[in-house]
């Protein structure tokens, strides 16, 4: 009861209350475990390729005057039967702005670095 004798409740009934708090627990506990970031916008870049060999989804990097900057997001062949290839990638902030003359190039990775895409069956 209210101070004036009103049975009226002043603020959250305690369902409520326990509603948001799991509801905020259930959403902390999805971004913890998940590499979701509501928070970060990527910019997507898309362009298309002669041929995109040797390039995967989610492990080729993107790089600009040799700094990683981004990832690519998705490989799809264009539906025309020309054999070019769609790439879209993601650009973190720090690849930003990409200048309207920007040219892309697809390049093999020099043998100091490795390629993420081989793994040792040692």
């Amino acid at each position: 009861m209210a101070a004036d004798g009103n049975p009226r409740y002043r603020g959250m009934l305690p369902f409520k209350a326990g509603l948001v708090g799991v509801m905020l627990i259930v959403l902390a506990t999805y971004f913890a475990f998940s590499k979701a970031n509501p928070f970060k916008d990527p910019y997507e870049l898309k362009a298309v390729f002669r041929t995109a060999n040797n390039i995967s989804p989610k492990i080729s990097p993107v790089r600009i005057a040799g700094v990683n900057v981004g990832k690519v997001k998705s490989v799809e062949p264009l539906d025309d039967g020309s054999g070019y290839a769609l790439v879209t990638m993601r650009i973190e902030k720090r690849g930003l702005p990409i200048h309207k003359d920007a040219e892309a190039k697809i390049r093999s990775r020099l043998f100091l670095e490795g390629d993420p895409g081989c793994r040792s069956t040692k």
